[in-house]
């Protein structure tokens, strides 16, 4: 049995815990950071991620977080999704993994207008990676002033550090007065943190 075949019964049956398990603890020890997946597996690995939780979750967005990530849009929408969810998780582990992508998710926004113009994207597919990122930011905002754990409250706000230069960018750009309110906000946030020594 393959791996496709190992994690497809898992997202059917999920009867076979223990070999997925395995399978991503061994991916986890062995794969590099920025290897490649086709658009295809990184799909499964995106639905496992979705369909999971604990150990197994941890662990599929670990092997996530070490993906070179495919320009695909819809791909980069789920991604967007699963690390705005897992941000706000009880279990550190989770949240830190999806800290991770959220750095790799901000990182490749730099290089999307180049790469949808080589690919000749249409504006839909274009305006799916930049509305995609938008809601990350914004969902990640609302976790973060709804929330009332400390610790994930300040996970949250870490990414949200991260994402913020690029976010009122985007904002500016569109002169979106709310959305450029809600950045100034998280700029005050990060402030009152560094002047109490809240910031890691």
């Amino acid at each position: 049995m393959d791996n496709k075949e190992i994690i497809s019964r898992y997202l059917r049956e999920k009867d076979n815990e223990d070999v997925i398990i395995a399978l991503l603890q061994e991916q986890k020890t062995t794969l590099e950071n920025s290897f490649t997946l086709n658009n295809e597996d990184l799909s499964l690995i995106i639905k496992l991620a979705k369909n999971s939780k604990g150990q197994i979750k941890y662990l599929t967005l670990s092997t996530l977080s070490k993906i070179k990530l495919s320009m695909d849009a819809k791909n980069f929408y789920e991604l967007c999704r699963i690390a705005a969810d897992s941000l706000k998780n009880k279990e550190g582990d989770i949240r830190r993994a999806a800290s991770i992508i959220i750095k790799n998710l901000n990182a490749s926004m730099i290089i999307i207008p180049f790469i949808n113009k080589a690919r000749n994207a249409s504006e839909a597919e274009i305006n799916l990676f930049y509305e995609s990122f938008r809601n990350l930011f914004i969902k990640s905002y609302l976790s973060f002033y709804n929330g009332s754990d400390p610790d994930i409250r300040k996970s949250i706000l870490r990414s949200l550090a991260v994402m913020l230069p690029r976010f009122y960018d985007m904002a500016k750009f569109w002169d979106d007065n709310d959305e450029m309110s809600m950045a100034n906000k998280i700029r005050e946030e990060i402030s009152k943190g560094i002047q109490h020594g809240n910031r890691d």
